[in-house]
């Protein structure tokens, strides 16, 4: 339909006027749309009765529309029909075909049925010339004459701007399907129109075929090598890939060419943050918050910073704010769905995600925590569902994989759950819930192998943090401290303002009894986290540990001070008791 508008055009007789009245006489050679200078001029006083306001054009269009519509389905239906009986005429001759081409198998019977067949072969082909050509000619004929006749062939101001302009607007209204149709319409045109590969992009991207996408940015890019939107779009489709690093290249270009752009600066951020590399990830999400352009990209980036630094209540706090402001907001949904998994609340987790797909019901990373949820909700059936869906966007998307991998290792297939994992971690080795996975199986196999495993990955993906940190978290697991105060360390040295790895580290101490160094610490923490809760509390701890056990020392010391008391007595009263047994016999 038509989108609802107000009409101010300016008459073409009368341009100081506006047009007030529109006529729909099918015939009418006059200017069809005019002023009321134009009325009192007696233009269309002969037809009257069928001049109406202006207004009622658009309702006369949508009406028009909505009977092409009707034609435009019917004649799909007809055309399916013929299809069809083409197609079955088509496998009937392909299947005589055959028929005659397995000569060599066929009986005595049989081969004298074929050859009487064989001479009805050039009245079939007979057949086809004279009627069944004819009728296609004339079908041909006929549709071209309508198209010509009926003006099929022109496009009201066929122009880039006007169709461009449309399939804006239908993006815009999330009608991916109508909008994609314009924007080819629009590439017909003019193939190396920037906007139209832009926007057919978003499209795609929308769809979550990011693959296609990624081919219409590149394809601009080629154009204009400098537009920064193009970038910006390209490094999140490479980002739900899971091809991390090409997607740090994609923002950065966007930011080369715009420094000011506060999305690619989140974007960057956020993808820093997903491999771990939280040092750089927090200055990108620190700039973000100084320029303080973009109301949702600063909360956004607050809530991140927030959750590096442990502090998940306040994080989801500043959440809630985007969602009551903006509830369709994408990132905020993400945000809110990947936390409740690594918490492990499945079902809190599910209910975002049922949520997020009513506003986005072909985004692959929904669907892909959706059924993440429901295999951890023992719901395998309804996970398959799930996956199927996925497959149908494109069935190449890792999401699959670790779907599959998923289902197979709630069914104990363990060793085909891990050649699905391994296939993706060689396409991409820091996606942290696979990672997760691997660590969770090896887990139930005993400390050596886990061990092993992580020894392995080091090895194998050494520029990566991850499996540094899940052995560290093993061996805290395992009372190993330790050890596990040695891997922390070395992450340090990549990273030595990492929050969570001092905060793992100062736990360690702690256990260790280390008090000393574990308030060392948490001081340098706190003065660069100064109103961090998460360290307060372990300072807090720490020091009430040392009190107890400076006043168990005490109680121990007191006691002890009792007994030598009470020894020493004993003794000066056995000396006294002895003093007076000599005097005793002295005096005897």
């Amino acid at each position: 339909m038509l989108q609802q508008q107000k009409f101010n055009f300016a008459c073409k007789q009368h341009p100081q006027e506006l047009i007030q009245f529109c006529c729909f006489k099918k015939d009418c050679y006059d200017n069809r749309m005019f002023c009321f200078k134009c009325m009192k001029q007696t233009q269309h006083v002969q037809h009257m009765d069928v001049v109406n306001k202006i207004e009622d054009a658009e309702s006369f269009i949508n009406q028009q529309l909505r009977k092409l519509k009707e034609t435009i389905t019917i004649t799909k239906n007809q055309f399916n029909q013929a299809k069809e009986q083409y197609q079955y005429l088509i496998k009937g001759l392909e299947d005589r075909v055959f028929s005659l081409e397995s000569i060599n198998f066929l009986d005595l019977s049989e081969i004298e049925e074929a050859l009487t067949i064989s001479f009805l072969f050039d009245q079939l082909q007979q057949t086809i010339q004279q009627t069944v050509q004819p009728q296609l000619l004339k079908l041909k004929k006929s549709m071209e004459d309508i198209y010509q006749n009926c003006q099929i062939n022109i496009f009201i101001q066929k122009d880039e701007y006007n169709i461009l302009k449309i399939a804006n607007y239908l993006l815009k209204q999330q009608d991916l399907q109508k909008a994609m149709l314009y924007y080819e319409e629009c590439l017909k045109l003019n193939p190396e129109n920037e906007q139209a590969l832009l926007g057919k992009g978003d499209c795609l991207r929308l769809k979550s075929k990011f693959n296609q996408a990624l081919e219409c940015y590149e394809k601009l890019l080629s154009i204009n090598e400098n537009n920064a939107q193009a970038y910006l779009n390209q490094g999140e489709c490479l980002f739900n890939l899971a091809k991390f690093n090409s997607a740090l290249q994609a923002y950065d270009h966007a930011l080369n060419i715009n420094q000011n752009d506060y999305k690619a600066m989140f974007y960057k951020g956020q993808c820093l943050s997903i491999i771990f590399q939280l040092t750089e990830a927090k200055e990108c999400f620190n700039e973000v918050i100084e320029n303080n352009s973009n109301e949702i990209y600063t909360l956004l980036s607050q809530s991140y910073l927030l959750i590096q630094q442990l502090e998940k209540d306040k994080a989801l706090i500043l959440i809630d704010q985007i969602q009551q402001k903006y509830p369709q907001n994408y990132d905020a949904f993400i945000f809110k769905i990947q936390f409740a998994i690594i918490l492990e609340n499945f079902y809190e987790a599910s209910d975002i995600s049922e949520e997020m797909i009513k506003y986005y019901p072909e985004d692959g990373q929904a669907l892909y925590f959706k059924g993440i949820t429901l295999i951890h909700q023992g719901e395998l059936d309804q996970a398959q569902k799930v996956l199927e869906k996925l497959i149908e966007i494109d069935p190449t998307l890792w999401m699959i994989q670790h779907l599959k991998a998923n289902i197979l290792s709630e069914e104990g297939k363990q060793d085909q759950a891990l050649e699905l994992i391994d296939q993706i971690l060689a396409y991409s080795p820091n996606i942290f819930l696979v990672l997760f996975q691997k660590y969770m199986i090896f887990k139930n196999r005993g400390y050596d192998q886990v061990i092993q495993l992580f020894d392995d990955l080091i090895i194998k993906y050494p520029q990566d943090t991850f499996p540094l940190l899940f052995k560290g978290i093993f061996l805290c697991g395992e009372d190993k401290f330790d050890e596990a105060l040695k891997v922390f360390d070395c992450l340090l040295s990549i990273d030595y303002e990492n929050f969570f790895i001092l905060f793992l580290k100062a736990d360690c101490l702690k256990k260790l009894n280390k008090y000393q160094k574990a308030i060392d610490l948490c001081e340098k923490l706190l003065s660069l986290f100064p109103d961090n809760s998460i360290i307060m509390k372990i300072k807090n701890e720490i020091l009430e540990k040392i009190s107890d056990d400076n006043e168990q020392m005490e109680q121990i010391e007191n006691e002890e001070d009792e007994e030598d008391e009470q020894q020493e007595n004993k003794e000066n009263q056995e000396d006294e008791e002895e003093d007076n047994l000599e005097l005793d016999n002295i005096t005897l």
